[in-house]
């Protein structure tokens, strides 16, 4: 047994899985124990005592005697194990603790103990959970609970097990007596009711169930008694009479509660008997006359009535449909006892609560076509108001039965549609969504199949077309008003249908939608076809107003913008489906069917009229249109992606014009025509030689595209978009030159070579020359805004704007005003302005009202045009960043499709230029322009490139590096991409310089005067890894501009030490680049070597007398070893491994008496003679040079280190001695006669010395 006593620990804990753990191991090692005992020996008996099966002790509770107990306990050992035994009478002994989830667990493991032994009896079990669960005469009130419970979760795992309905002769009696247990503790507390007919239910429901039981009739029968001689009607009764008369019918059909009019508790005259009952869950006969409060007896529990799924089950067994006449059917049953009731206007919040509970067992229960009849009004009305309100108490169960709502269209997705046309329907809200602040509507859409969005479709399309004929008859204009309004907003509601992407739709759904846009926006039926859709029928008796008919027509185009941008899969035949952009699952062009639809009412005539007034002119460009679209599909002159882009660009100029037309419309139109002829219907040589001078046609298109982005129109934008993505590998010089002129961006070269002129400026100073704006090269500028919105303050301040400057013809205008009202001289000049008023003044007092309001209603008029004006500007500003930002999108599209095109490099310098822009109007334009940049930078080499183009945008940039205030990395990335494009590669990945007759020449001039800008001029703004990254990146580059390097690095070379440093710094990364080790270049680098040491030399000479501060000579000098290593490896190169040689060449280039010379000079100098770190890298360097030296003067340097740090403690000890003898006490005062301190603190301190003497001897 001591394995198994760990297994009642766990038995309690809070875990399912620890507990159900727990329970199998335990009740698998008792059952093979009871096993190993073998068959008992004699008949188990199931029946105990003939006579009173259990006695009342006064207090309503059943209670056995000792002996009684004695004998069941002695005949549970007579037939079980000692294990056995033991863990049954802890596990009912535990079912009275409250620790965790201890009854849980005790109890399931019982029952499950009960079910695989049949040497444990029914009533061996009952008598001793009566025995165990008795409680005192006095007893408090949570122990009270606790022993109800173990009696209740006791006879519980009875009932279970099964071991109640085994085959005996006490299988009646156990039963009775269970039944008398339940009903005893059900009467006993009011809050226990409801869990003693639970059980009782259960254990009907186990009754039924029991095979070959003689008395089955003879337990229902006493169950039936029990009910008839009932004195009260409480939901617990009902409950079992419900579960009495589903497995019983014909022996309850006598049973009727005492307060229902029938004996069938869901017939209809019993309805509002039966919604107090529920209303209240408590006796119908105590709540008589009481008002609700919780439940009508101070009792009110937050979950509903178990009493509601019995109910529910019958309905569900019916099918919802009551085979008895008498019977209330569902809907009715549902309006009455829960929505009048549980959601009446006068229901409390725990009552509704307990709604929504019964609404959502019942979604999960009635079919589809029942579903109508749970979306009651007063439900309804609730529902909305809590979903949208967040500080609603029933906030929290609204949004748990939206969830339960979508829950049951997942899993039917045909109630989807019904569902929906209940949340939009007379009990609802055309914008439930809106109205709710919620996406209950849309996210069942989501879960719908096909054919319920279609459903759904259609319902709202007749919602559009209803009820305007009685309005129009009537003449009633609020009426005619609010239909309109209704309309507008299905319109709305069709169109975000089809924006929803998870919303499920189909081509027949799509089509319903552009047929009735096109119908109601473009027609007007006349005649209806014999084979007239469904649309066209209900149009034919519907009229819309002017409103929203072009409602209707901006509806279509927006929704032809969205499937223009929705992918799709097209299958065809037995291939793996390929997606389509803009095509339906046909792979036919949204677009192309449209047209389709459009057509086909165009062309009937006489059914249909054509509403959209256009010129002759533009019918004219249209009927071209139409046959330019049938030969372009039909064309062999461009592959079929081509043809499909254009077709679609085609056509949204079509529907573009119709729907305003308006003449610049057409006028896009007709030079598309113009294009498409070019570029589609005839080859390269018919183009040719029928328009030798003309432009390409990949020109006329980006112009045609560039006209279609100057309209506001989302439609136009996004088709022009797909179109250019398509035509982007024929692009040229010109087209994208044409694409970069439309940014705006001005010339910046002058506002460049305007900075070379002040070369002593103050770098403060060089911030304001930089590039000039981007919004000074635009139609309205920046600085103009500023000067507008100080205008806009001078005139709404009544004292300001003296002596602020005034707009000349704002102040002409308010001149002539005055003067036509008689104030002002008309011989007044504007330099009288501030000489005072003088005789004005006086001219002010003359003039009457009607001169005053004359004058007053001109000044307002002036100052109301000027906000006119101003508010254009902004507009126009406004509309000019849109336009940029389209530009963009086809300059990203073309970047990201030709990455590898020469024609990138033309939009390197208008990028870097836009991404200058300071602008705070400008920061979106700024940031994309900066995303495409660094994309084309990073795309790659481009290939066939003209190095002297390249070279004049690398001067550019180099330009804009030196002279204006652009990011570092920007400037870097610029200048690598650059570089790299002119420089040629090998097969090892190396960059050379090309000839310098190819340019070569050019590029090392360019990087030779952005050296010297640096070196030479104080307000340059170049940073210096600008160019020690290109050394980096392309080492032969750096190679080549080694002699202007070392040229600066000499003494008065540059302005400033920091620049003589930098380029060191340069000289080094070019000496230990990547190529260092490169055998061909050895003897090159080291003819350069001495060149480069005699800069180092003269720079250290002069850094004793000059301004230099420590920190740079150190990295000179660190520099300077790194030169002498380079040295090194380029010797060791030449010599082969001669190490004398080696060292040889390295001593003639590094003379060892000019590195003693240099350091005895800076040991001596007052500045660096301190400087150990500067001696000591200098000593390194040394070494380098002549590593026997190093060997020798080992040992001297360590003394002499010794020497030093000696020298250096006894100085200060010297130091601290003197300032001991000045602070100190004199030694007359300090010492007496004796030689002992008279001083206290000296005395202590001395003897605290001598003890520690003697501890340490």
């Amino acid at each position: 047994m001591a394995g198994n006593l760990s297994h009642f620990w766990q038995l309690a804990s809070a875990s399912t899985s620890d507990r159900l753990a727990s329970s199998s191991s335990l009740v698998s090692s008792l059952v093979e124990k009871q096993q190993s005992l073998g068959e008992p020996s004699k008949q188990v008996p199931e029946r105990l005592f003939a006579d009173n099966l259990g006695k009342d002790d006064g207090r309503g509770t059943l209670t056995v005697s000792e002996e009684q107990t004695r004998e069941a306990e002695a005949s549970l050992e007579a037939h079980n194990a000692s294990d056995v035994v033991y863990s049954v009478k802890r596990l009912l002994k535990g079912l009275a603790s409250h620790r965790e989830s201890s009854r849980l667990g005790f109890a399931v493991t019982l029952s499950e103990l009960l079910a695989r032994l049949s040497t444990v009896s029914a009533s061996q079990i009952i008598t001793l959970v009566l025995h165990y669960s008795t409680s005192p005469a006095k007893v408090k009130g949570q122990e009270e609970r606790d022993l109800m419970f173990a009696r209740l979760f006791g006879i519980f795992a009875v009932v279970r097990s099964g071991a109640l309905f085994r085959s005996g002769a006490s299988g009646l009696e156990n039963f009775t007596w269970t039944l008398d247990i339940l009903q005893a503790l059900s009467q006993g507390k009011e809050w226990f009711a409801e869990s003693c007919a639970w059980v009782t239910v259960q254990l009907l429901d186990a009754l039924a169930k029991a095979d070959d039981l003689h008395w089955r009739d003879d337990a229902f029968n006493m169950v039936a008694q029990r009910l008839s001689v009932a004195q009260e009607s409480r939901p617990e009764s009902l409950a079992v009479l419900l579960k009495l008369r589903r497995e019983a019918l014909p022996l309850a059909k006598g049973v009727r509660l005492p307060a229902l009019k029938e004996q069938d508790p869901l017939a209809t005259s019993n309805l509002a008997v039966l919604a107090k009952l529920l209303k209240n869950a408590s006796s119908l006969e105590e709540t008589d006359g009481q008002e609700e409060k919780g439940g009508g007896n101070g009792y009110w529990n937050a979950q509903v009535h178990f009493v509601w799924d019995l109910i529910l089950d019958d309905y569900a067994q019916e099918s919802f449909v009551p085979s008895q006449k008498s019977r209330a059917s569902f809907s009715e049953h549902f309006r009455i006892v829960v929505d009048e009731t549980l959601f009446g206007v006068s229901a409390s919040p725990e009552r509704k609560s307990w709604g929504f509970q019964v609404f959502e067992k019942a979604v999960a229960r009635v079919p589809a076509n029942q579903l109508s009849s749970l979306f009651t009004p007063n439900f309804m009305r609730t529902w909305m108001n809590h979903l949208a309100g967040k500080d609603r108490l029933l906030h929290g169960a609204a949004h748990h039965a939206a969830a339960v709502v979508r829950d049951a269209v997942k899993n039917n997705p045909a109630s989807g549609f019904l569902i929906v046309a209940q949340l939009l329907g007379k009990n609802g809200h055309q914008n439930f969504d809106q109205v709710t602040k919620s996406k209950t509507v849309e996210s069942i859409l989501s879960l719908t199949n096909f054919d319920g969005v279609n459903q759904h479709i259609i319902r709202l399309l007749d919602v559009a077309g209803e009820g305007a004929l009685e309005a129009e008859e009537k003449g009633d204009e609020e009426a005619l008003q609010s239909i309109d309004a209704r309309r507008k907003m299905v319109l709305d509601q069709v169109l975000a249908l089809l924006r929803n992407a998870s919303i499920p739709k189909s081509d027949e759904t799509v089509d319903i939608v552009l047929t009735f846009f096109i119908v109601h926006g473009f027609f007007r039926i006349v005649k209806l076809p014999k084979d007239a859709s469904r649309v066209l029928n209900k149009a034919a008796g519907t009229t819309f107003s002017d409103k929203v008919k072009a409602a209707c027509r901006t509806h279509f185009i927006s929704c032809i913008n969205e499937l223009v941008g929705q992918t799709s899969t097209v299958v065809e035949g037995e291939a793996k489906g390929r997606k389509l952009r803009g095509a339906s699952s046909s792979g036919e062009l949204w677009l192309s069917r449209a047209f389709g639809i459009f057509e086909s009412l165009r062309n009937s005539a006489k059914n249909n009229k054509l509403l959209v007034t256009v010129q002759e002119g533009g019918e004219s460009l249209l009927q071209r249109a139409r046959e330019q679209l049938s030969a372009v599909r039909k064309s062999t002159y461009a592959s079929q992606e081509k043809r499909r882009a254009f077709e679609s660009l085609l056509l949204a100029g079509y529907f573009v014009s119709l729907q305003n037309a308006r003449e610049e419309d057409f006028e896009v139109v007709e030079r598309l025509l113009d294009c498409g002829d070019r570029m589609l219907l005839m080859s390269e040589s018919e183009r040719v030689a029928k328009h030798p001078d003309e432009p390409a046609p990949v020109e006329l298109l980006v112009d045609c595209l560039v006209g279609f982005l100057e309209l506001s129109s989302a439609f136009l934008r996004r088709v022009a978009s797909q179109t250019f993505a398509s035509f982007t590998d024929e692009m040229t010089r010109d087209s994208v030159a044409h694409l970069v002129n439309q940014l705006g961006v001005g010339d910046e070269d002058d506002e460049a070579d305007g900075a070379d002129e002040d070369e002593e400026m103050d770098e403060d100073e060089a911030d304001s020359g930089g590039i000039a704006s981007l919004s000074q090269t635009s139609a309205t500028s920046s600085s103009s805004d500023d000067d507008d919105e100080e205008e806009d303050e001078e005139l709404d301040d009544d004292n300001g704007g003296q002596g602020e400057d005034v707009d000349p013809v704002l102040r002409a205008r308010v001149q002539e005003a005055l003067q036509a009202g008689g104030i002002a001289d008309s011989e007044a000049s504007d330099e009288d302005d501030d000489e005072g008023d003088n005789s004005s003044s006086s001219d002010v007092s003359d003039l009457d009202d009607d001169q005053m309001m004359l004058i007053d209603d001109k000044l307002a008029e002036i100052f109301r045009e000027r906000v006119s004006s101003k508010r254009e500007q902004e507009d126009a500003k406004k509309e000019g960043l849109i336009f940029q930002n389209k530009i963009l999108d086809l300059i990203e599209i073309f970047a990201r499709q030709q990455r590898s095109s020469p024609l990138c490099l033309g939009l390197v310098q208008p990028l870097f230029v836009l991404c200058l822009e300071k602008d705070p109007g400008f920061k979106q334009i700024s940031s994309k322009a900066e995303s495409i940049l660094m994309q084309i930078l990073r795309g790659g080499r481009t290939s066939d490139m003209a190095i002297s183009e390249v070279a004049q945008h690398l001067e550019k940039i180099h330009s804009m590096a030196c002279h204006g205030d652009a990011p570092a990395s920007l400037c870097n990335a610029a200048n690598l991409y650059l570089t790299r494009c002119c420089l040629r590669s090998t097969s090892d990945d190396v960059f050379e310089l090309p000839p310098a007759d190819q340019g070569g020449s050019k590029i090392r001039d360019i990087y030779q005067s952005t050296i010297e800008d640096f070196m030479t001029r104080k307000a340059s703004l170049l940073k210096p890894n600008f160019i020690t990254d290109a050394c980096k990146r392309f080492p032969r580059l750096g190679w080549a501009l080694r002699t202007k390097i070392v040229a600066s690095c000499r003494p008065g070379a540059a302005t400033q030490g920091y620049q003589q440093a930098q380029a060191f710094e340069m000289l080094q990364i070019i000496l230990n680049g990547k190529d260092s080790k490169e055998a061909d270049l050895f003897e090159d680098r080291l003819t350069f070597m001495p060149v480069v040491a005699e800069a180092l030399f003269a720079f250290l000479r002069d850094a004793a007398s000059s301004d230099q501060t420590s920190n740079r000579v150190r990295d000179v000098i660190k520099c300077g070893i790194q030169f002498v290593r380079a040295t090194q490896r380029a010797a060791s190169g030449t010599a082969g491994g001669d190490e004398e040689a080696k060292g040889k060449v390295v001593g003639t280039i590094w003379k060892v008496a000019k590195i003693q010379e240099i350091a005895q000079q800076l040991d001596v100098s007052e500045k660096f003679g301190k400087s150990s770190a500067i001696q000591g890298l200098l000593k390194q360097m040394h070494s380098l040079v002549d590593p026997s030296s190093s060997k020798k003067n080992s040992k001297a340097n360590k003394a002499a280190v010794q020497g030093s740090e000696i020298k250096a403690k006894n100085s200060e000890k010297s130091k601290s001695g003197s300032a001991y003898a000045a602070a100190a006490p004199s030694s007359a005062t300090k010492r007496g006669v004796d030689g002992k301190s008279n001083h206290p603190e000296l005395a202590a301190e001395g003897s605290k010395t001598k003890k520690k003497k003697m501890n340490r001897a």
